[in-house]
C-alpha cells in the first residue's frame, strides 16, 4: 500500500507492506525444488555438523517429531566467533544494530512425509525462521511480519541421512541466498545437550550476500522426551566418569561417617538395575525444583533446578528409554547426567551447568563434573559439583534439605576461576514420603483423641468429686478454670485443632487429596471436635458449680466477706506474673533469641502473605500456649492467699491436666520438624524450641507437685515447715 500524495504533502506516508499469515487449513504448495536442489546439492549437504559423532533421527514419524521440538520453541543462537569487525556475526539477519543474546523461533511449519517402496522415509518442509532481539522479551515469537529478521524456508528431509536441508529467503525479497541444515539429535553427552541443532550458512562462498555460518540449537528438556516416538533410540555417552570417581574417592577419604550412614540412614536407592519402575522413582527423587533456604543480600529468593537427564540404565523420563553406557567398576554406583540452573543467585548470574558423574546410594551423595558456556564455542569443564541428599528414614527428626557445593578446579589467577559456592535448599520431599505425611497426621489425630479423652475424664471426675466434698468447692480457683475454658474456646472459634498444633489463630492448611478420601481420618477429626465441645461444656459446668457454692457460702453471713474465697487478688497476681512473662517474651523476640520461634524456609510467595502474622500474633500465640501450660498457677496463688486447709482438687484432675500438657510437649519434642508440601510452606521449630518443650514440661510437673503438697498438708503445717 502506497500513498498517491506528493512527498511534500502532510497526507503522504511511506510504502506499507501487508503480509497475510497462513491459516491452519491452508494447503501449502511446494514449488522451490530447483532452488532447493541448488542449495543442497549434493544431498546431504556437507555442513560442519554432518561429520559430528551425533546420532540423528531417521524414523518414520519425522514430521510429528519436528513439530514437537520446533513450534513455539525458542532456539539459542551461537554467534560466529571467527567474525571480525567488518562482517556480521548474525548471519543473514539484518538488525538495526549488532545484537547480543539473539534468539530464533520457527513459525508456520508445514511438513509432508511419505515412504517409498524401499521403506525409505522422506519429507518436504516449509517454515519461517524469525530472529528475536532480547528487548522483545520472547514476545517476538508472536509476530508474523516478514522483514530483515525473518527467513522464509523450504527444503527436504531424507531418512538415509537424517538431515533437513532448506533454502532461505530474507524478508519479502527474492534474496534466497541462505542454506539451513537442521538435525534432530538422539545422542547426548556432557558437551552436547541439544535435541535440535542447525546451521545457517551462505550459499555463495564469497562476494555480496555471503556471511559466516551461524549455529542455533535447542537444549533438551527431559520432560519433553516422554512424547518421543517409539522408533527413537536415545543414548548418553559418558566421558568424565573417571574424573567423577576420583572426586568421589577423594571426598570419601575425608568423610568418616560413611559407615555410620550405611547402617542407620536410607537414601534414594534402586532395588534392581533392570527394574525401570524403581529407576523412575529414583529419577524423580534426585530431581530438584526448589528455593534455597537463604535469601541473598538483595532480598532475592534464589531458585534451584537440578534436572536429571539419565540415571543408571534409564534415559529420559518414566522408563521409556534405555541407556546402554551405565557399567561402573562398583555396581553399587550409578552413572548420572543432569542440568543445574540457579536463578537469582549473585554468584551464578542465572547460568546453567551440564553435569555428569556418579551417584552413591549408600550415602546419598552425587559427584559430578560440570561444564558451562563461557564464550563462543568455548566451555569450562574444570568444575566439580557435589550434591548431598537428605536421608529418607529420619525426615521427621531433621530438616530434609539438600546441600550443593560448586568448586572450580582452575588456578586462582585463571580468568575463569571462581570461588567455591555452597548453598542449602528449602526442604524437599521424596516421592514415596507422601504416605509418611499422612501417617504423621493420623498419629497426631490419634494422640489428640487420647489427650482430649483424658482431659474430659479428669474434669468429669472432678465434678463427681465435688459432690462428695461440697465444703471444698469454693476453694477452686475460677481463674484457673477460665484459663482452661479459654484453651478449649479458641479452637471452637478459630477452626484449628485443639492440642498438638502450633498455630492458634489460623486453621490447619488444606488437606491433601489422600486424607479427603480417608474415612478414618474424618472420624478422628469429628470425634476430636466433639470432645473439645464436651470438655468445654464440662469446664463451664464446673465454673458454674464453684460460683454457686461461693454464693451459698456468702448468703448466711453477708458481712463476713473474708470467709468467702475471692479470685480478685488471684487474678491480679496472675495478671502481674503473666504480663511480666509476656514482656520478657517480647524482649526475647526482639533480640531474635526466642526458643520457640518458628522458622519458615523457602516458598517466598506464602512468606509475603503471612509476613504480618509472624510478629505480634506469633508472640501472643506462644504466650497463650504458655498460659495453658501454667493453668495450675492461679490455684497455687489462691491456696496461699486463702490459707487452704482442704483438698478442693481431685488428684486425677490436676494430674490429668498436667499429663495432657506433658504429652503435648513430649510429642513436639520427638516428632521433629513439620513438613507438608501440599500447601507450599514449611514450618520448623528451632533446636532451642526443643529445650523450651523440656522446660515447660518440667515446670508443669512441678506445679502439680506444689498443688499436691498444698493439699496434703494444712496451712499451719506448711507454715511450720
Amino acid at each position: 500500500m502506497k500513498s498517491l500524495n506528493e512527498r511534500s504533502s502532510l497526507a503522504y506516508f511511506d510504502k506499507v507492506l501487508i503480509v497475510s499469515q497462513l491459516s491452519s487449513a491452508t494447503k501449502y504448495q511446494f514449488e522451490s525444488k530447483g532452488v532447493v536442489e541448488k542449495a543442497c546439492n549434493p544431498y546431504p549437504y556437507q555442513d560442519q555438523l554432518l561429520n559430528e559423532t551425533i546420532d540423528v533421527y531417521k524414523g518414520h514419524e519425522f514430521c510429528a517429531m519436528l513439530k514437537q521440538f520446533t513450534l513455539g520453541q525458542i532456539f539459542d543462537v551461537v554467534p560466529n566467533g571467527s567474525c571480525n569487525s567488518h562482517c556480521s556475526k548474525l548471519g543473514p539477519f539484518e538488525p538495526e544494530s549488532e545484537i547480543d543474546n539473539l534468539h530464533i523461533v520457527m513459525q508456520e511449519l508445514q511438513c509432508e512425509s511419505k515412504v517409498n517402496g524401499d521403506g525409505v522415509s522422506s519429507a518436504r518442509v516449509s517454515a519461517i525462521l524469525r530472529a528475536i532481539p532480547p528487548r522483545e522479551d520472547f514476545r517476538g515469537k508472536q509476530r508474523s511480519g516478514l522483514d530483515g529478521m525473518s527467513l522464509s524456508m523450504e527444503g527436504v528431509w531424507d531418512s538415509s541421512s537424517g538431515q533437513i536441508c532448506m533454502v532461505g529467503c530474507l524478508g519479502v525479497t527474492n534474496r534466497c541466498g541462505s542454506r539451513i541444515c537442521l538435525y534432530l539429535a538422539l545422542s547426548f553427552s556432557l558437551t552436547q545437550r541439544s535435541v535440535l541443532i542447525g546451521t545457517i550458512s551462505s550459499i555463495a562462498d564469497s562476494g555480496v550476500g555471503s556471511y559466516f555460518p551461524l549455529l542455533f540449537k535447542k537444549t533438551v528438556i527431559p520432560s519433553e522426551l516422554m512424547s518421543m516416538s517409539s522408533d527413537s533410540h536415545l543414548s548418553y555417552k559418558y566421558s568424565k566418569i573417571h574424573l567423577a570417581r576420583a572426586f568421589l574417592e577423594w571426598d570419601k577419604s575425608f568423610d568418616v561417617s560413611v559407615n555410620v550412614k550405611k547402617l542407620f540412614f536410607i537414601y534414594p536407592n534402586k532395588e534392581n538395575i533392570d527394574e525401570l519402575v524403581v529407576l523412575t522413582t529414583l529419577y524423580n527423587d534426585l530431581t530438584l525444583h526448589t528455593y534455597l533456604s537463604t535469601v541473598s543480600s538483595r532480598g532475592v529468593h534464589s531458585f534451584l533446578i537440578l534436572e536429571i537427564l539419565s540415571v543408571g540404565s534409564l534415559f529420559g523420563h518414566c522408563g521409556l528409554y534405555r541407556n546402554e553406557s551405565t557399567i561402573t567398576e562398583d555396581h553399587a554406583l550409578l552413572n548420572v547426567s543432569a542440568y543445574l540452573s540457579l536463578r537469582g543467585h549473585p554468584n551464578m548470574n542465572d547460568s546453567s551447568l551440564s553435569l555428569e558423574g556418579l551417584y552413591n546410594p549408600f550415602d546419598g551423595k552425587m559427584y559430578l563434573i560440570g561444564c558451562r558456556d563461557v564464550s563462543i564455542a568455548t566451555m569450562d569443564c574444570l568444575i566439580q559439583v557435589k550434591v548431598e541428599y537428605p536421608p529418607k528414614n529420619v525426615w521427621s527428626f531433621i530438616i530434609p534439605t539438600a546441600k550443593v557445593s560448586i568448586t572450580s578446579q582452575r588456578n586462582k589467577d585463571d580468568p575463569l576461576y571462581f570461588h567455591q559456592i555452597k548453598f542449602e535448599t528449602a526442604p524437599i520431599l521424596y516421592q514415596n514420603q507422601r504416605l509418611d505425611i499422612i501417617s504423621q497426621r493420623a498419629i497426631k489425630s490419634f494422640l489428640r483423641l487420647i489427650a482430649l479423652s483424658v482431659a474430659a475424664a479428669s474434669i468429669l471426675g472432678q465434678l463427681f468429686y465435688i459432690r462428695a466434698t461440697p465444703n471444698s468447692v469454693p476453694y477452686i480457683s475460677i481463674v484457673m478454670l477460665g484459663v482452661q475454658a479459654l484453651g478449649y474456646l479458641i479452637p471452637l472459634t478459630t477452626g484449628v485443632e485443639a492440642l498438638f498444633e502450633k498455630r492458634l489463630f489460623y486453621p490447619e492448611h488444606p488437606l491433601p487429596y489422600d486424607l479427603h478420601e480417608n474415612l478414618g481420618f474424618y472420624f478422628t477429626t469429628y470425634m476430636s471436635k466433639l470432645l473439645v465441645v464436651a470438655t468445654f461444656l464440662l469446664t463451664m459446668m464446673l465454673i458454674q458449680k464453684v460460683w454457686k457454692s461461693r454464693i451459698r457460702l456468702h448468703t448466711p453471713a453477708p458481712l463476713e466477706l473474708s470467709r468467702v474465697p475471692n479470685d480478685k487478688y488471684v487474678l491480679l497476681v496472675s495478671l502481674a506474673i503473666h504480663i511480666t512473662g509476656f514482656l520478657m517474651v517480647v524482649v526475647v523476640h526482639a533480640f531474635g533469641a526466642n526458643g520457640s520461634k518458628l522458622t519458615s524456609v523457602g516458598y517466598p510467595e506464602l512468606e509475603k502473605r503471612e509476613k504480618k502474622f509472624c510478629k505480634w500474633e506469633t508472640v501472643v500465640e506462644e504466650y497463650l500456649g504458655l498460659a495453658e501450660d501454667f493453668f495450675l498457677l492461679p490455684q497455687i496463688i489462691g491456696n496461699i492467699l486463702w490459707k487452704l486447709n482442704c483438698k478442693p482438687l481431685r488428684k486425677t484432675y490436676y494430674m490429668g491436666g498436667t499429663a495432657v500438657r506433658f504429652l503435648h510437649h513430649l510429642y513436639n519434642y520427638f516428632k521433629g520438624p513439620e513438613f507438608d508440601p501440599h500447601y507450599g510452606k514449611n514450618e520448623y521449630v528451632m533446636p532451642s524450641s526443643m529445650l523450651g518443650d523440656i522446660a515447660l514440661s518440667i515446670t508443669s510437673v512441678l506445679f502439680a507437685i506444689v498443688v499436691y503438697v498444698q493439699q496434703s498438708f494444712t496451712y499451719e503445717k506448711i507454715k511450720a515447715i
